[in-house]
Formats: structure tokens, sequence, C-alpha cells
């Protein structure tokens, strides 16, 4: 499905003029990686101003019932700037947005979408999480991204996916797929049988030390097996390049198994929060990128529960 050219170039002569981005633009990396489905793949960074939080992988499927974007960016102009994508490959109308999960650089662009008449599909739980702290993470996304989160407001999803599901849309029939406390409480894939495309959110970093403050370690372990499971042939992670190998999975079952278990050694030595975080990350994971910020947000977190949980036990 091409674009009006007419359509295109006046996109693109608003981005040109400011109507939607006031200064500068950000480039997004878009990839097409199977038959009318294309992924958006982020910097392996944090979100930080010097990339206007360009660190999330998206991506949509043109359909014929319209396009169906999974995720919306961390910011207005992000998803602004994914529209412009959109509109480069088809003028179809955005039919709807599913967000995986409730992380902001997942669903903070949802009000763009949802401005032009699309359905925001997500779980009960994540609406939730996104009415209950959506407004402070909202500020904290102003703080960090200034001045790229210009017009960024919450949009709660309105549309309430309960369990796994099947939205037929022609030529395309997308399985939501519902996953419960692993990378978060609630979690949601989208497999496209046509294309053997997996969309698998935040449930897969690739190249990335994985982000774990909201995660249940085992939940998201036994994930990852289903995930490993299924007959996909191109999985588009919620963070790092686009996998066409199962083997890309490996490393990351491995870090999330090490985690637990580099922690409990560390308590059962005697050893402190500080004690842990000096030692050296080992191979491979010292590869991974933002390993080390990741690592000490883990710590932080699960020492204490560990911790507790341990000596609790004798």
């Amino acid at each position: 499905m091409a674009c009006r050219p007419i359509l295109a170039a006046c996109l693109l002569t608003a981005v040109a003029s400011g109507t939607l981005w006031g200064e500068g633009r950000l480039a997004l990396h878009r990839v097409e990686v199977a038959r009318d489905t294309y992924a958006f793949i982020g910097e392996q960074t944090s979100f930080v101003a010097e990339n206007g939080g360009n660190m999330m992988n998206a991506g949509f499927i043109v359909t014929r019932r319209g396009v169906v974007l999974i995720d919306s960016g961390l910011t207005r102009k992000i998803a602004e700037e994914m529209l412009l994508h959109i509109r480069e490959i088809s003028d179809a109308p955005i039919h709807a947005v599913i967000n995986t999960h409730f992380h902001p650089d997942h669903t903070f662009g949802n009000s763009v979408f949802a401005a032009l008449g699309a359905s925001i599909l997500s779980t009960p739980a994540v609406r939730e999480q996104l009415a209950t702290e959506g407004p402070q993470l909202i500020e904290n996304i102003h703080t960090l991204v200034a001045p790229w989160a210009e017009g960024t407001a919450l949009h709660l999803p309105d549309g309430m996916i309960t369990g796994d599901t099947i939205l037929d849309l022609g030529d395309h029939k997308l399985e939501l797929i519902l996953f419960e406390n692993a990378h978060t409480r609630s979690d949601m894939v989208v497999f496209d049988r046509s294309t053997g495309v997996l969309f698998a959110g935040d449930l897969v970093f690739h190249g990335s030390a994985p982000a774990t403050p909201n995660s249940d370690l085992e939940g998201w372990l036994e994930a990852v097996e289903r995930l490993r499971a299924m007959p996909w042939r191109v999985l588009v992670p919620g963070h790092g390049p686009v996998m066409r190998s199962k083997a890309g999975l490996d490393v990351l079952q491995d870090y999330l198994a090490w985690l637990p278990q580099a922690i409990d050694a560390s308590v059962m030595a005697g050893d402190d929060i500080n004690d842990l975080l000096a030692q050296p990350i080992p191979s491979p994971f010292d590869q991974l990128a933002l390993v080390e910020w990741q690592f000490q947000r883990s710590v932080l977190k699960y020492f204490p529960e560990r911790e507790m949980r341990l000596f609790q036990g004798r």
C-alpha cells in the first residue's frame, strides 16, 4: 500500500516548518522485517535528552483494516515521527495501538494515535498501572528528556484484552498472547502467523541487559522459554536488534538465571550490597549494553528481598 505523494509531502512539510516538532527532529531507524511489517529500532541507551528518548523498539503492520501499531514510544514527538514513517508506507487509517506493557517508553505516545481514532489496546492491569503510576512517570520524562517531551501526556488504553485473543484483520491474523508476572505484572506479545513475526515487547532484550525493577525473574524465565517454543521466524525485541535465530535468547535466559544466583551467593557469603556491586560482571554479560546500570538497579531491588528470604528460611 503506497501512500499518496501529496499526503506524505504535507506531513514532511509540517515537520520542516515546525508544526509537529518545533525545534529539530529525531531520526528513527525503520526496518522492514516481513511483508507489510516494519520495526522501529531504538538506540541501546537509557532515555536522556541527547537521544530524545529514542531507546525503545516498536513496530507496525499494514493490514486491510488499517495500520496496527505495536507500542507507541516514549514521547509525543517520537510518536509523531513514527506517524511520518507510517505515512511514507501507507495512508491507511491507524486501526489500533497495542501496548505490550505499562512502561512509559512503550505507551506515552498513545495520545497521538488516539487523536486519529485508533483504539488503544492493553490488558486491564496495564491500564491500572498507567492510571496509578503514569502521572509521576510523565513528570520524570519531562525532566529527563526535555525539551523532547513537550506535549507528552498520559492517554490510557480504551480497549481491554482479558485473555489470549486473535485480531482478524483480513490478510493478517494477530495473536495477542498474555503473560503474567514476568518482565512486569502484565506483558503481551503480538504474533502474526501469516508472516512469522513476533513482537515480543520487553520480554526480550537483545544485546542489552534486561531491566528488572518491576520483574518476577522466575516468571520471566518461564515466559522466555514459552517464546522459544513458538514458531516465529523473526522476533522484534523491546530493545536491541531484530532476531532471526532462537540462539539470540540464550544470553537473556542465562543472565536472568545468573542474576539471582549471584545475589544469593553474595548474601550467603556475608557480603553487603556494595560488596556485590564492586564485583566484576562475568563474560558474556559484561558485553551487554547498559549492564552496569541495569545490574545496579537489579541488585538494589533484589538484594534486600533475597537476603530476607534466605535468612528467614534458615
